[in-house]
């Protein structure tokens, strides 16, 4: 079976009070961003979709690879909206982690869907 994930990674990170976006403050030596896209990558997908928003070219300058597809999202509306953003870029069935918070959660925690 295929596989496609979702990264939600557009966030602020308003109450860090950093200029740095949140998902590219380091823990354990690499962004928060790394740790969730070095398990997205276990599971071994077809294709992980990144929504980037605040700080973007810093996330796209950071993570490269031929399995990633960014998609900007422009407003930020909320965490519904990023998924939405995300949706004409599946081609399988997909899972959706929060890249600032994703790490704290199961995987059975996290949401699954099928592709458009």
């Amino acid at each position: 079976m295929t596989l496609d994930v979702v990264i939600l990674a557009a966030g602020k990170g308003t109450r860090m009070f950093s200029a740095t976006p949140k998902v590219m403050h380091r823990l354990a030596g690499q962004p928060l961003l790394g740790h969730v896209m070095s398990a997205a990558r276990a599971l071994r997908p077809q294709h992980v979709v990144v929504v980037y928003g605040y700080g973007g070219e810093q996330v796209r300058e950071t993570f490269r690879g031929d399995d990633l597809i960014f998609v900007q999202q422009e407003p930020q509306l909320g965490t519904g909206h990023a998924v939405q953003q995300a949706l004409p870029k599946l081609t399988a069935p997909t899972t959706a982690p929060n890249a600032s918070n994703g790490m704290q959660r199961t995987w059975a925690g996290w949401a699954f869907f099928a592709g458009n």
